[in-house]
C-alpha cells in the first residue's frame, strides 16, 4: 500500500486556468527578477498587468486555496497575519498600514508559485525562467548601471542599492547551476550556462557587496563538501576564478573594500567608507536588538524601525538619518517582536528541510527523471542557504524572494511525493500482474510500466 502525500492533490493538467496561469507565472518570474521594465517601457505598467493575470489564474484554478494548506503555507499565512496584528500596536499606525499592504503584494507570490505549478517539468521551467531573468539583470546592470559611488547599481527601479542587486544575482546562481547540471547530452551544452554564470559572478563582484561575498563562500563550501571528487576540482576552479576576477579585473577601490574583512587600508576612500559602513551597521544591530528587548511582543510596528530609531535619538538630543537595520532578522524582531522572528525563522528552516528531504529521497534513485528532481532540490537548498546568509546583511525580509523560494520548495515536495506514490502504486500493480502470470519482474520493466520511460 502506498503512502498518501501529506499535501492536497495539485491542479489537474486538464485545468485550463492552470495552463494559462503557469504561462503567466513564467512571465511574472522573469519580470520580477530581471526588473527589465524598471528601465525600459516603464510607463506601460507591464509588471502590474502580468501580476493581475497571474492573480486571476490563481483564483480561478483553485491554486489560491490549495497553496496555504501546506505546512510552509500555513506558517507564511501566520507570519502575514501576525504582521497585520502588529499594525494597531505600531508607534505610527498610519505608516505601518501601507507597509503591510506592500508586504501582502510580496507574500502572494507564494500563492502564484505553489498554486500554479503541477509537475516537476514546470518547476524546472520556473527555475530556468528565474535563471534567465538573473542573466538579463546582469546585462542590464552592465549596460545601464552606474559606478558613481564606486559600486555598481541601477539608477532606476528596485536595485538602486548595490547590496540588493548582488543578493538577487547570487540567489540566481544556483538556478544557473541547475541548467549546467541538467545539460548532460554534450559537453558543448554546458559552455553557455558556464559563461553566463561567470558574467553573473563578475557583476556581483562589481557591486562591492561583502554580504554577498560571504554568502558565496558559504554556498561554495556547502557544495564542495557535498560534491564528488571530480566536482570538487570544478568548485576549486570556480573559487580561483573569483579570486582572479578580484585581483586583476576589479578597480582598486572595490578590492580595498573587500579587503576590509581582513585588513584596513586607510589610504583609500573606498576602504574608509567600508570601515565606516561596518561600524554603522554594528551600531544599528545593537539598536535593533535593544528595540526587540523593549518591545518583545508586537515590536515597534512593521516598517517602523527607522521612525523608532529617530525618536530615540531625538530624545537623547541627537539627529540621525532615515536608516534600516541592514539585517533581516533584527528587522523582523524589532518591528514584529519575538513571535514575528520565530515565524520568519521557521519559514526559512521548514523550506530548507523540505528541499533536503526531497534530495535525500531522490538522489539514490537510478533514473534520469529522479536525478533531475535531486538536482532541483539541491539547487533550491543552495538558494535558500544564500538567502539565509545574506539576510543577515540586508533588510529583505518583506520582499517577495522568500515567498517565491518557499513556493518552489512546496511545489517540488508535493509533486515529488505524488510521483513517488504513483511509481510505487504502478510497481505494485505490475508486480502483482507478473506474479499472476508466473513471470519475474525486472527493474527495467517496473520503470517502464510506471511511465518513467518518457523521461
Amino acid at each position: 500500500m502506498t503512502q498518501a502525500t501529506p499535501f492536497p492533490r495539485h491542479v489537474e493538467s486538464a485545468n485550463a486556468f492552470q495552463k494559462v496561469g503557469f504561462s503567466m507565472l513564467l512571465m511574472y518570474l522573469f519580470v520580477m527578477y530581471s526588473r527589465l521594465f524598471d528601465v525600459v517601457l516603464s510607463s506601460f505598467e507591464i509588471p502590474f498587468i502580468i501580476t493581475s493575470l497571474v492573480l486571476a489564474a490563481s483564483l480561478f484554478s483553485g491554486g489560491f486555496q490549495r497553496s496555504f494548506q501546506s505546512p510552509v503555507g500555513k506558517v507564511l499565512f501566520m507570519f502575514t497575519m501576525w504582521m497585520g496584528i502588529c499594525v494597531p500596536f505600531s508607534i505610527w499606525k498610519g505608516g505601518s498600514f501601507p507597509f503591510f499592504e506592500f508586504y501582502l503584494k510580496a507574500a502572494i507570490s507564494f500563492v502564484y508559485v505553489a498554486g500554479l505549478i503541477d509537475s516537476h517539468r514546470q518547476i524546472v521551467r520556473s527555475i530556468y525562467a528565474i535563471a534567465f531573468a538573473v542573466v538579463v539583470l546582469s546585462m542590464v546592470a552592465l549596460l545601464r548601471g552606474s559606478m558613481d559611488s564606486g559600486r555598481l547599481f541601477l539608477a532606476e527601479g528596485k536595485f538602486q542599492n548595490p547590496n540588493d542587486l548582488a543578493n538577487t544575482l547570487l540567489l540566481g546562481l544556483p538556478f544557473i547551476w541547475l541548467a549546467l547540471k541538467n545539460s548532460t547530452q554534450n559537453v558543448l551544452f554546458k559552455i553557455p550556462p558556464l559563461i553566463l554564470a561567470v558574467v553573473v559572478l563578475y557583476v556581483i563582484t562589481k557591486t562591492g557587496s561583502r554580504g554577498a561575498l560571504i554568502g558565496f563562500v558559504v554556498v561554495l563550501l556547502f557544495v564542495f563538501f557535498a560534491a564528488s571528487s571530480g566536482d570538487k576540482l570544478v568548485i576549486a576552479g570556480a573559487a580561483v576564478l573569483v579570486l582572479l576576477i578580484g585581483a586583476f579585473v576589479l578597480p582598486s577601490g572595490l578590492r580595498s573594500r573587500y579587503l576590509t574583512f581582513f585588513a584596513a587600508d586607510e589610504d583609500t576612500a573606498m576602504s574608509e567608507s567600508a570601515i565606516t559602513s561596518s561600524a554603522a551597521r554594528t551600531e544599528l544591530a545593537k539598536r535593533s536588538f535593544l528595540m526587540t528587548l523593549t518591545h518583545p511582543l508586537f515590536g515597534v510596528g512593521p516598517g517602523m524601525f527607522s521612525e523608532a530609531n529617530q525618536q530615540d535619538m531625538q530624545a537623547q538630543g541627537m539627529h540621525t538619518a532615515d536608516v534600516v537595520t541592514h539585517n533581516s532578522y533584527t528587522t523582523v524582531s524589532s518591528e514584529m517582536g519575538l513571535p514575528g522572528i520565530a515565524l520568519y525563522g521557521a519559514l526559512i528552516v521548514m523550506s530548507l528541510r523540505l528541499a533536503t528531504k526531497v534530495h535525500k529521497l531522490t538522489r539514490v534513485r537510478k533514473s534520469k527523471y529522479w536525478a533531475s528532481v535531486a538536482n532541483t532540490a539541491f539547487c533550491l537548498r543552495m538558494s535558500l542557504i544564500v538567502y539565509a546568509v545574506t539576510s543577515a546583511f540586508a533588510s529583505v525580509a518583506y520582499q517577495s524572494t522568500l515567498p517565491t523560494l518557499a513556493g518552489l520548495t512546496v511545489a517540488l515536495y508535493a509533486t515529488t511525493m505524488r510521483d513517488l506514490a504513483s511509481e510505487n502504486a504502478q510497481t505494485v500493480f505490475a508486480g502483482n500482474h507478473a506474479a499472476q502470470r508466473g513471470q519475474p519482474l525486472s527493474a527495467g520493466r517496473r520503470f517502464a510500466d510506471a511511465g518513467w520511460q518518457r523521461t
